[in-house]
């Protein structure tokens, strides 16, 4: 009776995958054998389509991982989530983006505090929203140095959203690195 029931399963797994594979989906199961900081960080993860700039299939590894991969911790989704909603951003898909870069807020405050990641993220998202009154006050609350090293890695990015306002937000991005 169990081999039965487990043929009958194995018959609608393959039906299912083939299914996916005729409707375009494009989906690596393998991506998931991966450690977080190998999908995340490294080449062989979501970053070999960034380097093309395939953005969009970038995401949606990203946002794959993010939802399937067990054991994640609470770090690792928040930067993944934040990079979701970067390659999202990156395609000029705002809506979307933003989605994803608020999943990527730290929930409890002790998580936030050396790095300011929350009004990094408040900023981006304003940036999208070219709403520069939240820039300009998220990016007050990053020039304040933290007790530890005094340092905001992420201020930069903030002064580059308000001097590249008018522009996408790659374009505002990548201006950052030349600051």
């Amino acid at each position: 009776m169990i081999k039965y029931f487990f043929n009958i399963f194995i018959g609608h797994l393959c039906c299912l995958l083939l299914l996916c594979e005729c409707i375009g989906c494009s989906v690596n199961y393998n991506y998931l054998l991966m450690s977080w900081e190998c999908f995340d960080q490294r080449e062989q993860g979501w970053r070999k389509y960034s380097s093309t700039e395939n953005y969009k299939d970038a995401a949606s590894l990203i946002i794959y991982y993010l939802n399937n991969k067990q054991g994640l911790e609470e770090y690792q989704k928040i930067t993944l989530a934040h990079h979701a909603g970067q390659m999202l951003a990156f395609d000029n898909n705002y809506t979307e983006a933003k989605v994803y870069f608020k999943i990527s807020l730290y929930k409890l405050p002790a998580n936030n505090e050396q790095i300011k990641w929350n009004a990094y993220v408040a900023a981006t998202v304003a940036f999208l929203d070219k709403d520069k009154e939240t820039i300009l006050n998220s990016k007050k609350i990053l020039e304040k140095p933290s007790a530890e090293d005094g340092y905001c890695a992420n201020l930069p990015f903030i002064e580059s959203f308000i001097l590249n306002f008018n522009k996408t937000y790659k374009e505002a991005y990548e201006a950052a690195f030349n600051l």
